[in-house]
């Protein structure tokens, strides 16, 4: 079984997901990183030089690659989900966790984040408040449709997360926290 953390930029998906697959002993794979590291490019650069739509093949690419691993853990770009069958792919060795977090804290933590303003492209024309909160909302109900699990990182330490997710693998109904 594969563990898949998605949600928003700025829930915590690299940095938990890291500490996991360390707490677990198991691989761990970051899309984004993964593009990066291949195109030996920022995905900034990848969308200003070529586009969205090229960035999502390349992320599509991986994924398909992603899924044919066991026993690791994966963390999604955010948008990775709009896609259908990236999330069919990985369904049938995935135990999906959505990470969460409030708009303000996110806002907060993309801010002080330095790969916001050198690696992450915004989404749309807007400002980055109004970016955020419209693509919260818009993304919610796919998080929600796939998630196995949802877990708040709100107000928690990326090492209480992990030790959540870890009661949820070992108690699948123990409810959503």
């Amino acid at each position: 079984m594969n563990i898949i953390l998605i949600g928003f930029r700025g829930t915590g998906k690299t940095t938990v997901g890291r500490l996991l697959a360390q707490s677990l002993r198991l691989p761990f794979f970051d899309t984004d990183t993964f593009i990066q590291e291949e195109t030996g490019k920022t995905i900034r650069d990848i969308v200003a030089t070529e586009g969205w739509f090229t960035f999502r093949q390349l992320e599509k690419n991986v994924i398909g690659l992603l899924s044919l691993h066991d026993n690791c853990v994966i963390a999604l770009g955010g948008g990775a989900i709009l896609d259908p069958e990236n999330v069919r792919r990985l369904q049938d060795k995935g135990f999906f966790v959505w990470l969460t977090a409030g708009l303000n804290t996110i806002l907060e933590r993309l801010t002080l984040d330095d790969k916001t303003k050198d690696v992450r492209p915004s989404l749309t024309d807007r400002d980055l408040v109004e970016e955020t909160g419209d693509l919260l909302i818009l993304r919610e109900p796919y998080y929600q449709q796939i998630a196995n699990v949802v877990i708040s990182t709100e107000g928690k330490g990326p090492e209480e997360v992990v030790n959540d997710i870890i009661f949820h693998i070992k108690h699948p109904t123990g409810g959503n926290q």
